[in-house]
């Protein structure tokens, strides 16, 4: 098990997701979404809201790869996004809503980069800009070696040894 805390919102990640920790807190949850169809794997992430003692909101999740990279989240409290990814599978949560915005497929799972105004999915072959508030912005394929940094706005994006310098929020024209 791990623990992500924000100021309003604690996340906990149980790899596995084995149906005690559903049995065990889904009859205080609000609700419980599942993302994902593919795959041997399985984790749960709770989320509580600061001060109270159950979780408010279950995403269950099935997907593969999971032993091959940690998992990812950032927590957007202002709007109400979590950001989660783990294994071949990587999705937005609308934590107010408490419904599912996007759920992606990044071949595996690296990080997130939240880069001002832009949030950024990188994976073994995509990178995917969205809003703060989940709005897909940009998406560019990519294969390793693949690298992207951002600076004051502007994303510098090497593939192959190929460098591309472009508006985090507009994204490349052409990678390469």
């Amino acid at each position: 098990m791990a623990i992500f805390r924000t100021a309003e919102h604690t996340l906990h990640y149980f790899p596995g997701g084995g149906p005690e920790v559903k049995l065990k807190f889904a009859p205080h949850a609000e609700k419980v979404l599942r993302i994902g169809d593919r795959g041997e794997e399985r984790f749960i992430a709770t989320v509580t809201r600061q001060g109270d003692a159950w979780p408010y909101l279950i995403v269950e999740a099935q997907c593969s790869h999971l032993e091959l990279m940690e998992p990812g989240f950032l927590i957007l409290s202002r709007e109400g996004r979590l950001f989660l990814g783990a294994g071949d599978i990587a999705a937005i949560i609308d934590l107010q809503g408490r419904s599912v915005l996007a759920v992606d497929d990044p071949v595996l799972f690296w990080d997130w980069i939240l880069a001002e105004r832009t949030v950024i999915l990188t994976g073994e072959c995509v990178c995917i800009a969205y809003s703060r508030t989940g709005e897909r912005r940009w998406q560019a394929a990519v294969e390793p070696p693949w690298d992207i940094k951002v600076r004051d706005g502007t994303a510098v994006m090497e593939v192959c040894g190929r460098r591309s310098e472009f508006p985090v929020d507009v994204g490349p024209t052409k990678v390469g």
